[in-house]
């Protein structure tokens, strides 16, 4: 049987014209595109959203609303790509200087342009924690909850934090 699915939310504007379906590339700087996805431990039944052009949005999907968390434009992210979140950090990945719609131009280039960063869920405050990865594209917290695994050109990179910290 074929599945069924809904959209529940945008992580760009709803109502701006070609920001839905048929999804276009050309569109996606003014429509956003979500890459990864958490839950967000510091508002029930919300999710924290990747979004490669908009930054990190926290969405929640029984009525579709949104809040930016961290907007990509202040902080001159070119490409959020992924998402972790340990208590009330969230950490994320900027893979580059070009946009996910450009994203051989990054690839070409193979530079150490890429950053982690972490956000605090609560203030909403962010900082870069790890500078000059080479289109870093994932992340996820280590078993004993220590450290991050990111994904990299590299290989697989472990980041040791210390964790009672905020960003």
């Amino acid at each position: 049987p074929e599945a069924k699915y809904r959209v529940v939310a945008r992580t760009g504007p709803r109502t701006e014209e070609g920001c839905g379906t048929p999804w276009k590339i050309e569109n996606e700087l003014r429509c956003g595109r979500p890459l990864g996805m958490r839950r967000d431990p510091t508002r029930a039944k919300c999710l924290l959203v990747a979004d490669a052009y908009n930054g990190i949005i926290r969405v929640n999907p029984k009525d579709g609303s949104t809040e930016t968390v961290v907007n990509s434009s202040l902080l001159d992210l070119a490409l959020v790509n992924d998402i972790e979140v340990v208590g009330g950090i969230a950490f994320f990945t900027n893979t580059g200087r070009f946009p996910r719609s450009q994203i051989h131009r990054n690839l070409i280039e193979a530079q150490p342009t890429g950053s982690l960063w972490a956000v605090d869920l609560r203030s909403n405050k962010a900082r870069e924690v790890v500078a000059g990865l080479v289109m870093p594209n994932g992340v996820t917290a280590t078993h004993d909850g220590r450290g991050l695994l990111v994904t990299a050109l590299a290989g697989v990179l472990r980041v040791d934090l210390p964790w009672g910290s905020r960003p």
